[in-house]
């Protein structure tokens, strides 16, 4: 089937199927920014789902009078969305193909970068995301997982179950990939399955480099809510088409079985994180619930302690097999002998400073020091922390927005995850939301500074709950402070440093950001933190410019 694009008959190259149903101001608006697309061969498939209200063909109609590339059908009963999703796939000519929900935007350029990141291996492309919630005007950015064209399938199947991210659902699909995976669709965490099939069976690019967001996902409530499939009053959502769906397809793939095995389980622990997250308001509606509240929590807290005594075995096997190796070297430097080693080490820090910290932790032999990480921002990205985690340390995170606060609690569940902030004293406070989230902060002054810098903007201003640094330390690490404190609070560090009572407990290390924020590289030195932990007994061991590693003296051994 062949169709005229701007007058000229050529077969368009991407599809963008709409399902709307009973939505006309948002179809309204997916339309604009569909039809301003840079990229021009496109075709747009309208399904409305047998919509009550006459708007929705009124608007299609309005469009079409401009636009010849836009085709509408009307289905004579609701299909269901996931029917509805399927049908304008089917009816789709183009190469590539994109859904285009009718309470989203886009920006003009988003077909043209998505179709210039594929390649020849290439099934799925997705570019920089946000959320945007309407009614306040607030955005955040959607936080995506690691997944990487230099990661095995495996890496990446792990990185999106840790991090399940439905937005990237609204990516750019390879038809024929999309086609050989989809499936029915019409249960609940259906996207995150099509997904999972498309990162087991081929290559996702995640476009995280762009300087901005090229999707927005729109949020009508004050707060993101999943939309059930089928909603019932004892419960929200059903998890066990997910869960069967998804044994299915990592069975069905062509990694080996000890990576299914591996990948089976990640399913399992995350939908049971899943269910007690979701579910949580129906918890004590009747016995059956707090049954499965309780089965649900002990299988968890099983799976944290097997997990824990399999790092203790093969930790006391990698010492082994390092004794045993240090043994062979000697006898290889007697010999004359020659062997590879491996060099390579891996930060997760802004500037290495997770490295640096592991370094001094080895040194004074301590092999898994707990912490607790003040303005934890993101589970691995730009993180002081995650590097300890992933060797088998835990720790409390502490991280005041409450979208960043989400990623922690699939990838670092096995951590203490505190969605407040810290001040010197405890209460309320108002939390700026920068358009940049690495720069959110308590303090009035530094967020004043950072809209002076650039084109950064305070997005929201919210009334937030704030706790003192003692009350975390006795609730949630039995009164003692754990081994290493990454702190970086945008203006508030000083304050903080200086609520701990050092005489009762205290860090060994401390890395804190040190210098005030610029993008200039004009910068200055906060030499008043120094000088308070030097006055309370640390010594300065490394500096990276941005922050500054703090060790106490009489703990330090060359």
């Amino acid at each position: 089937m062949m169709h005229n694009i701007d007058g000229i008959g050529k077969k368009p190259l991407v599809s963008v199927g709409i399902p709307t149903y009973n939505r006309s101001d948002g179809l309204r608006r997916t339309l604009e920014c569909i039809t301003q697309q840079t990229y021009r061969n496109i075709e747009i498939i309208v399904s409305d789902n047998c919509s009550i209200d006459p708007n929705v063909e009124m608007v299609v109609k309005e469009f079409q009078s401009k636009d010849n590339r836009i085709f509408y059908f009307r289905q004579l009963e609701n299909k269901g969305a996931g029917a509805n999703f399927l049908f304008v796939l089917k009816q789709s000519v183009g190469k590539y193909f994109m859904w285009a929900a009718d309470d989203d935007e886009w920006e003009p350029e988003f077909i043209e970068v998505c179709l210039a990141s594929f390649d020849e291996h290439t099934t799925l492309v997705v570019p920089k995301m946000r959320l945007l919630y309407r009614k306040s005007n607030l955005t955040e950015e959607i936080v995506l997982p690691n997944i990487s064209k230099s990661n095995s399938k495996v890496e990446n199947v792990n990185s999106f179950l840790d991090l399940p991210t439905p937005s990237m659902f609204y990516g750019l699909y390879l038809k024929e990939s999309l086609m050989q995976n989809y499936d029915n669709l019409c249960f609940d965490f259906s996207d995150c399955f099509l997904l999972t099939k498309i990162l087991l069976n081929g290559q996702v690019e995640v476009l995280n480099s762009l300087d901005k967001a090229l999707y927005t996902a729109g949020i009508d409530n004050t707060e993101y809510v999943i939309k059930a499939v089928d909603p019932k009053s004892d419960r929200m959502l059903v998890y066990s088409p997910y869960v069967m769906q998804q044994i299915k397809s990592v069975f069905a793939s062509s990694i080996g079985l000890k990576d299914k095995v591996k990948l089976v389980r990640k399913v399992l622990i995350t939908t049971f994180r899943l269910f007690l997250w979701h579910e949580k308001k129906y918890k004590n509606i009747n016995v059956f619930n707090r049954f499965k509240f309780f089965a649900v929590e002990f299988l968890i807290t099983l799976d944290s302690n097997l997990v824990w005594v399999a790092k203790k075995l093969r930790s006391i096997k990698s010492e082994k097999v390092k004794l045993r190796n240090n043994h062979l070297t000697n006898r290889a430097k007697n010999d004359s002998v020659k062997e590879e080693e491996n060099y390579a080490r891996i930060s997760y820090s802004q500037s290495g400073e997770d490295l640096i910290v592991k370094f001094i932790f080895d040194a004074i032999r301590i092999s898994t020091p707990s912490y607790i990480d003040v303005g934890a921002y993101h589970p691995e990205y730009l993180s002081n922390t995650a590097l300890f985690y992933k060797n088998g340390s835990r720790g409390v995170n502490i991280e005041p927005d409450p979208t960043l606060f989400e990623s922690f609690k699939l990838a670092r569940s096995e951590d203490i995850n505190l969605n407040v902030g810290v001040d010197d004293v405890q209460g309320e406070r108002d939390f700026y939301i920068i358009s940049t989230p690495t720069l959110n902060t308590f303090s009035k002054e530094e967020a004043e500074n950072c809209t002076r810098e650039n084109n950064h903007q305070i997005v929201s201003i919210s009334r937030t709950k704030v706790d003192v640094i003692s009350n975390i330390i006795q609730d949630y690490c039995k009164g003692i402070f754990p081994d290493f404190l990454s702190l970086d609070v945008e203006g508030l560090d000083l304050k903080i440093l200086q609520s701990i009572n050092y005489e009762q407990s205290s860090p060994l290390i401390i890395c804190v950001e040190t210098i005030s924020f610029s993008e200039t590289g004009n910068g200055v030195k906060d030499i008043h933190i120094i000088q308070f932990l030097e006055s309370k007994g640390y010594m300065v061991y490394a500096d990276t410019y941005i922050n500054t590693i703090f060790v106490k003296k009489d703990k330090w051994v060359l």
